[in-house]
């Protein structure tokens, strides 16, 4: 979802989760969530300055070896210049 504001810039948040099997190798199921939110602040005309937060977390079932889980974040700061 993304909002636009004039003068300003746009905000927006995404959310995707994906489901992973696998048909070769280490029989298992994979839950991978992906959560991104940012602000992109106009600098100039086509110019913006961007932060960002990413999430990921993923979760792992494996039949023959043992259940893995992991979570992560990141924060970007960007200049961002549409063509």
């Amino acid at each position: 979802m993304k909002i636009k504001l004039d003068k300003f810039g746009e905000i927006y948040i995404n959310y995707k989760r994906y489901w992973i099997h696998t048909l070769s190798g280490a029989e298992s199921e994979e839950f991978v969530g992906l959560l991104n939110a940012g602000i992109n602040n106009y600098l100039f005309e086509k110019t913006f300055l961007g932060f960002e937060v990413l999430l990921y977390e993923r979760y792992g079932k494996y039949k023959y070896f043992e259940d893995t889980q992991d979570t992560n974040s990141a924060i970007r700061f960007y200049v961002k210049h549409a063509i």
